[in-house]
């Protein structure tokens, strides 16, 4: 007599996956103010500050700019933009 092996199932997390974080938790968790982060972009405070409450989206080179100023990928930044965004609605 043959018997099929059962399959194994992944574990599942104990908790539904936190979302992105967005643009302001990832300019806090770099250690900047948006003062501080103007001085390295170039892209002004009020601009800056706009785009963190989901007012303002930005072009693909002003987001690899902030990016690279925070320490992370731009699709990262650009992801965190975007939830914002929708956030904002």
């Amino acid at each position: 007599m043959k018997t099929t092996p059962t399959p194994i199932e992944a574990p599942r997390p104990s908790h539904p996956p936190r979302p992105s974080k967005t643009p302001r938790e990832l300019r806090e968790a770099s250690g900047l103010t948006l003062d501080q982060l103007d001085r390295k972009t170039g892209i002004g405070r009020p601009t800056l500050s706009r785009v963190e409450r989901g007012y303002t989206k930005l072009d693909d080179e002003r987001i690899a700019s902030i990016a690279a100023a925070l320490g992370v990928k731009a699709v990262t930044y650009k992801r965190a933009v975007e939830r914002q965004w929708e956030l904002a609605k």
